[in-house]
């Protein structure tokens, strides 16, 4: 027969009882939430870094598309042309001004692909350097057709092409020239890195996300037309 002491003492081991498992519920639950929570910010943080990549490769893909239509339409047809420096007009297309949100790639900063986020920003140099050389020569070919106006206009009758270079004057030509002979290079640099930009980019996300399709992000064919 139980005496009150063991009585008592039961009482107390099944209020304790009672008391753990309570504890443990409520802490199970705040575990679970705690790591729902977790993983939650985990996918959202994974799906953010998606989309930037995303974001940049529909950029790059806008980037090239611009590129192979001005290499293609506008600086192949004068090329091989000894004096394109004067025949290659002003382009007067508004440049393509999509830019590429560097700042949204920062997490790659903490990734072992820190090296891309430093290539693509070189690319997007290389890009605003092909912009920057087209507004200096529009600049420079727009003070040519200046002098040119006024050469007409003073000398009677007109000048030879030999003796018009002279009345133009270095401090028009020799600006254009150096800037025409830039503009070919700035386009292929901008060009080249634009390809193997888009190449390691989406290198980098097949590597992150395997089985993840990635959009078809091909070239259009455009026109440029004055």
């Amino acid at each position: 027969m139980l005496t009150k002491g063991w009585i008592d003492t039961l009482a107390e081991m099944k209020f304790l009882w009672e008391f753990l498992l309570a504890g443990l519920g409520t802490f199970s639950g705040a575990w679970f939430a705690f790591r729902f929570e977790r993983r939650s910010k985990s996918e959202d943080q994974a799906e953010g870094r998606r989309s930037a990549l995303r974001k940049t490769l529909f950029v790059l893909a806008m980037q090239r598309s611009f590129l192979e239509n001005f290499i293609r339409l506008y600086l192949e047809p004068y090329q091989e042309d000894p004096i394109r420096w004067r025949r290659l007009p002003q382009f007067l297309q508004l440049p393509l001004q999509e830019q590429l949100d560097l700042e949204g790639l920062s997490f790659l900063l903490d990734s072992e692909a820190s090296e891309l986020l430093y290539q693509v920003s070189l690319g997007q140099s290389q890009f605003r350097t092909l912009l920057g050389v087209i507004d200096a020569r529009n600049a420079a070919h727009g003070a040519l057709i200046k002098r040119l106006v006024c050469v007409m206009e003073t000398h009677s009758p007109l000048p030879t092409p030999e003796d018009m270079d002279t009345l133009l004057g270095p401090d028009i030509t020799e600006p254009l020239q150096g800037l025409t002979d830039g503009l070919y290079e700035a386009a292929d640099n901008a060009q080249r890195a634009n390809l193997e930009d888009f190449a390691a980019v989406s290198k980098h996300f097949r590597k992150k996300n395997p089985g993840e399709p990635l959009p078809e992000l091909k070239p259009v064919q455009g026109t440029f037309t004055d």
